[in-house]
């Protein structure tokens, strides 16, 4: 039996757009499931940036999980909020 494969649209990321920004992935079977880009600790712009998760493992936790890892992350560096 042939694997279903889902086809993604591409994210408009370019290599410019991710200077000076911080990412985070999950990662399952060795495959990338998930991931969020954020603007780096020391930026003048403390948000949570982008967030995109696999539709194939929506619904799994992965966007809380990376939203945890990335306030966790934010308190150590002594962010307050996001």
């Amino acid at each position: 039996m042939k694997q279903k494969r889902t086809v993604l649209p591409e994210l408009p990321l370019k290599a410019k757009s991710l200077s000076n920004r911080t990412g985070y992935v999950t990662e399952a079977g060795g495959m990338v499931i998930g991931f969020s880009i954020r603007p780096s600790a020391d930026s003048d712009l403390p948000t949570p940036g982008e967030l995109f998760v696999h539709p194939e493992h929506m619904g799994q936790g992965v966007a809380p999980a990376l939203r945890k890892e990335i306030r966790t992350e934010a308190a150590r560096r002594g962010t307050e909020a996001l």
